[in-house]
């Protein structure tokens, strides 16, 4: 397999940007950006995550609910 280079714009191994390989129909290599992972829900007072609550990222979780 070649070397692969970001297509997004910082070129370091951090946590925002984890990628995962693709290989096309094409059969070419590419890199697919893969989201980090929701905690979820959880109550204020005790931390405890709340049942039922979906786990999803704030923007998302706002879509859900209007």
């Amino acid at each position: 397999m070649k070397r692969l280079t970001y297509r997004r714009r910082h070129p370091y191994n951090t946590k925002s940007n984890r990628v995962k390989v693709v290989r096309t129909p094409g059969d070419r290599h590419i890199y697919h950006y893969v989201k980090k992972r929701v905690k979820g829900r959880r109550c204020g007072v005790t931390g405890v995550t709340l049942h039922g609550k979906t786990s999803k990222r704030d923007k998302k979780v706002y879509r859900l609910n209007v």
